[in-house]
């Protein structure tokens, strides 16, 4: 059972204030048994360093481990910053609830809250890749914010900070109660919005990334169409370029879970599709995987140890599990002992260089 019992979260905010109409499709699916969009091996990863944060003993990969490490380092530098007590009392892991009329209309679950006094300090752990929105702005703080602040009476200022593994420094955003009651009422707005039965449906690359209903949404298909009949190459206008490279955003997710989604039925039923859709068998391939026998025929045939290396690649991930079981190090501490070992034996590579939207 879904612990936000089907009700907007201060997670899901920040799709639902680009896409108002996003929790009733996701709502009728669920309610017609369809199959909504998982999580990935990304947000699996993510679960883990979290569980790890949260103090429970979990087995951690290296980049997990080094996640871990990083954000253990940043709530370390967030309570010296703010100046958190020692003895500030930390909550872990607790869905708040907003309510309206005695009845629960949404929740949020922070990672952590420090109380002290009458303030709230909210470190929010963040383990993806790309920048998580800053503070001031992030709509999943704010709404967090307005839980900890209506949940605790004491409470009349909260800060927000993010702990990010991968992303930028912590930029602390302060609120006080005057800036809780306009995030309180602006909240209030957007979940009435998203409760209206017409609310509008609108793709976009942020608000259709991570939205479980995309595979079945007639928007977000409707991204893919048009991006099926445009014509980049003879179009001269920038602003309508800039719009489609928007849409390929919002497209690949869905095109993404698509497919997936064929391959899940054909894998249950070779002829979902009558034929005209297979599986074809993957390609075969053959790595070398016994580099001594293969050295040693060819030093039989006049090739030299230094030739024979100069015409081998080892990557860097492939040091890390020799290194880890070897030496016992791990996270941080492991990087340094893969950069101390391959020092002056590498060669830098430029990738091709790729697009990218500034804000």
């Amino acid at each position: 059972m879904d612990e936000r019992l089907n009700l907007p979260s201060a997670s899901s905010r920040p799709r639902d204030s680009r896409c108002p109409g996003a929790p009733n499709i996701i709502r009728s699916l669920q309610a017609q048994g369809m199959e909504l969009d998982s999580g990935s091996a990304i947000a699996d990863s993510g679960t883990r360093i979290h569980a790890a944060v949260e103090g429970r003993d979990i087995e951690l990969d290296h980049h997990e481990e080094s996640a871990f490490e990083t954000v253990s380092a940043r709530l370390a530098n967030l309570r010296e910053q703010l100046c958190v007590p020692s003895d500030a009392v930390e909550v872990k892991e607790t869905r708040l609830w907003l309510t309206q009329n005695g009845e629960r209309i949404a929740s949020g679950k922070p990672d952590i809250v420090w109380y002290f006094g009458d303030t709230a300090v909210i470190p929010e752990v963040k383990t993806g890749w790309l920048n998580a929105e800053q503070e001031d702005a992030n709509l999943q703080l704010r709404a967090q914010a307005v839980l900890v602040w209506l949940n605790n009476r004491e409470v009349i200022r909260v800060i927000v900070a993010l702990a990010q593994a991968h992303g930028e420094n912590p930029m602390p955003a302060e609120y006080d109660e005057a800036a809780l009651s306009m995030a309180y009422r602006e909240w209030m707005d957007e979940i009435d919005r998203c409760n209206q039965p017409d609310a509008p449906r609108v793709a976009g690359p942020l608000q259709c990334k991570y939205c479980p209903a995309k595979t079945h949404c007639p928007e977000a298909h409707q991204v893919v169409k048009t991006l099926a009949t445009a014509q980049p190459g003879v179009l001269a206008d920038v602003v309508t370029l800039e719009q489609l490279y928007d849409a390929c955003a919002a497209a690949e997710g869905v095109i993404d879970k698509i497919r997936a989604e064929i391959k899940r039925r054909l894998e249950i039923d070779p002829d979902a599709f009558g034929g005209r859709i297979v599986l074809k068998p993957g390609r075969v391939t053959t790595p070398i995987v016994d580099l001594p026998i293969v050295f040693a025929r060819c030093y039989e045939k006049g090739i030299s140890a230094e030739q024979f290396t100069a015409a081998c690649s080892l990557p860097k991930k492939n040091l890390l599990p020799l290194l880890k079981a070897a030496t016992g190090t791990k996270g941080k501490a492991l990087d340094a002992l893969v950069e101390e070992i391959i020092e002056g034996a590498t060669a830098e590579k430029q990738a091709a260089p790729s697009l990218a939207k500034v804000k």
